[in-house]
């Protein structure tokens, strides 16, 4: 049935001029294709719910693309010949563009907020597969009605609004963390805060949204709240070098070293600390009586010690 059309198609489109009807074809499949985006995909996104709206667009996109590929198997002379020669769309790319204008653009809003939604939800409380791939497709779709090789539409209807929301959220759960936590475990909930983060980009974003997302969560988790984390009292910086604490240290330099300037401080309170050491050692007594000007030995042990500890 398909090589029939096909025949028909090309011997249409073969006649001379005035006979020749590839014209007629090409726009009256473009009008088809935007009646059907807009008298019959559109109202079934504007009617369905919130909940169910990423679920009917991944529905009515999988439907397009199939009436598409099905248009376009037996309209290929019209794409290699007649489209080429005036340098206008592709059938593929026709079809893509009416779908993003009468179907999308209406509820891109809706679209976007739906994301949004179910990407804080996951943030809560993670998401089964099944709903990652719903966010998954969905993403997909964001990237295909931008056009071939395109992410301005992904990028400025869904990961701007999102970059927007993540702020919001990381900072309402910075300062959340902050009363109830002690340094230590402050940092640990970041870490694993910015690795869930990072997964949620190879899980259902786009590899080009890695750098923006994690330095949004950064900035709130991080740089907003550097000083008074390094500084808490009984657990800050400097209770950790007090107390050995080589892990959390370990810990805190990696976290700090994400953001601008982040180790700078740390480092400072670092140098103090160091300062205090040496101070001890120097204000110790290091005579074996008040008559005799001899240190004692155990001076530049304890200093060479205190060297290998921190160097």
């Amino acid at each position: 049935e398909t090589s029939q059309l096909y025949t028909i198609t090309y011997q249409m489109c073969t006649q001379a001029t005035p006979f020749n009807w590839s014209g007629k074809l090409y726009y009256a499949i473009l009008d088809e294709l935007q009646d059907i985006c807009e008298r019959i995909v559109e109202p079934k996104l504007a009617k369905a719910s919130d909940a169910n709206l990423l679920h009917k667009l991944i529905d009515e996109w999988s439907k397009h693309t199939a009436l598409t590929k099905a248009i376009g198997g037996f309209l290929r002379y019209i794409d290699r010949f007649y489209v080429s020669r005036l340098a206008l769309l592709t059938l593929k790319a026709a079809s893509v563009k009416a779908f993003h204008d009468f179907v999308y653009s209406p509820n891109k809003s809706r679209l976007t907020a739906a994301f949004v939604k179910q990407v804080r939800s996951d943030r809560i409380s993670p998401g089964s597969e099944d709903q990652h791939q719903t966010l998954r497709s969905a993403k997909d779709i964001f990237i295909a009605v931008g056009g071939e090789d395109s992410l301005h539409v992904y990028e400025e209807d869904l990961v701007q609004p999102l970059l927007q929301a993540t702020e919001v959220y990381m900072k309402e759960l910075a300062e959340q963390w902050i009363k109830n936590s002690t340094c230590s475990q402050y940092l640990y909930k970041v870490r694993a805060q910015l690795n869930a983060e990072d997964a949620r980009v190879d899980s259902y974003l786009h590899p080009d949204t890695r750098v923006a997302l994690l330095r949004v969560c950064e900035r709130q988790l991080i740089s907003e709240h550097l000083n008074t984390v390094l500084n808490m009292p009984k657990s800050g910086c400097k209770w950790l070098l007090q107390n050995d604490k080589e892990e959390d240290l370990k810990l805190m330099f990696l976290q700090f070293r994400r953001v601008p300037n982040g180790l700078a401080p740390m480092g400072v309170v670092f140098r103090k600390f160091l300062q205090e050491k040496g101070a001890d050692l120097f204000a110790k007594p290091r005579y074996e009586n008040q008559w005799e000007n001899r240190l004692d030995d155990t001076l530049i042990t304890d200093m060479v010690a205190l060297h290998h500890k921190y160097r």
